[in-house]
């Protein structure tokens, strides 16, 4: 080789290096390598502001891969004092909001809310000084950190599911039970709603049972279920109709046995009128079956299978049962004997007003009827069993129900 050949490959080589040493240095370093030295002219909110101001300047190079920042604002940054398990840690309250081509989801442990191209932040950042250098060590959402340090009084206006699923991020997260790991899904968390016009209703969205989950929720018009078979794997959608104009669903109830699935929804569509809908699967929800509209708009607040013929559904402050065979297209009222009470002069109906839809357990149902917010026996339920199917029914105990969270 020449001595002019090794001299361009040398520079060659050299260029090569560079651009490599450039590349590199252009990649955000992941959060907990970044820091700052600490500044004792600053406060601490000041030097707070800097290593944020560092950290996010980072990512804004165009030849970081870790979805570059187009711009970013910190609109606001307050110390909070620690509580006394967390004596030595800086801890921030945080608002910031980024502009990206893409989700930034590694900039923080908590993903951002999105609103077009634009991602908003509130955090609780927890940091750590140690031979003058700036860290960081956690961050969470304001409302975990909320729950976790000043617990407030539970408003018992039920949300049913609400151990059950997470929407503080932007994609929800769900699980069978409490003691089961969170399932990251492909719903976002602004599609999935139990409220409507701002009251939380008592419904019923999420179907989950081991491997097999289903989600209701919405999607610029469209009612759809979100469905996985595999534990989170692989998830599919389906459309099961286009809500009409100005219709707002207010409770909604789904349930599967085996291969069947139900789904029935009340929707409000003017003032004081519901309508009550019925959507069925006999494929695990590959295709699903909508049902005529009823004539009648009595709203329902509880549905249910207790087996892949029979639906159950009840109406508001009612004790009585409705029984469908053909997935909600007809029904037939089913009553419940009421009881004779020697402890007390009110009647069993003046007591007991709202029945909830059957629940299978291994080869009987039971049935609770609810005092809504009466007193009698500490606001117990009264529970019913029936082992023909729900053709006939035995009154079986008195139960104080749990306390649910409201969410």
């Amino acid at each position: 080789m020449s001595k002019t050949m090794k001299h361009i490959l040398a520079v060659i080589i050299s260029l090569t290096v560079l651009l490599a040493y450039f590349y590199i240095s252009a990649q955000a370093p992941e959060i907990t390598r970044y820091t700052s030295k600490y500044n004792p002219a600053l406060s601490q909110d000041e030097n707070m502001n800097a290593w944020l101001s560092g950290y996010l300047r980072t990512h804004q190079s165009k030849l970081n891969q870790k979805a570059p920042l187009i711009d970013y604002k910190i609109e606001a940054l307050k110390s909070i004092d620690p509580v006394a398990e967390e004596q030595g840690w800086w801890i921030f309250d945080v608002k910031l909001s980024t502009e990206a081509t893409k989700r930034p989801d590694k900039l923080f442990k908590t993903l951002p809310l999105q609103n077009n191209t634009h991602y908003e932040y509130h955090l609780i950042l927890y940091m750590n000084l140690e031979n003058d250098v700036l860290r960081y060590h956690n961050d969470m959402t304001e409302k975990t950190y909320k729950e976790k340090h000043f617990p407030t009084t539970p408003d018992y206006e039920t949300d049913p599911q609400a151990s059950f699923y997470d929407d503080q991020n932007m994609f929800l997260r769900i699980r069978e039970n409490e003691d089961s790991p969170w399932i990251e899904t492909p719903v976002e968390s602004d599609d999935f709603t139990t409220s409507s016009q701002g009251h939380f209703q008592e419904d019923k969205r999420i179907f989950s049972s081991k491997n097999h989950h289903e989600i209701l929720n919405k999607k610029d018009g469209k009612v759809i279920v979100t469905a996985t078979m595999d534990g989170g794997a692989s998830w599919s959608s389906t459309t099961i109709f286009h809500e009409p104009p100005l219709s707002i669903i207010t409770a909604a109830y789904l349930d599967f046995v085996n291969e069947t699935g139900i789904l029935a929804l009340s929707s409000h569509v003017a003032l004081n009128s519901e309508i009550v809908s019925y959507h069925y699967t006999l494929d695990n929800g590959k295709t699903w079956t909508s049902q005529p509209i009823p004539n009648y708009t009595n709203k329902i607040t509880d549905a249910s299978l207790s087996d892949p013929k029979t639906l159950w559904v009840t109406q508001p402050n009612s004790p009585h049962l409705y029984r469908s065979n053909d997935y909600g297209e007809t029904f037939t009222e089913v009553i419940l004997p009421a009881q004779t009470l020697n402890d007390t002069a009110i009647g069993w109906n003046d007591i007991f007003i709202q029945a909830t839809a059957p629940i299978r357990k291994n080869n009987e149902l039971s049935v609770r009827l609810t005092q809504n917010n009466g007193d009698y026996r500490q606001n117990a339920d009264a529970v019913f069993i029936s082992t023909d199917n729900g053709d006939t029914w035995t009154f079986s105990e008195y139960i104080i129900p749990p306390k649910v969270f409201f969410k």
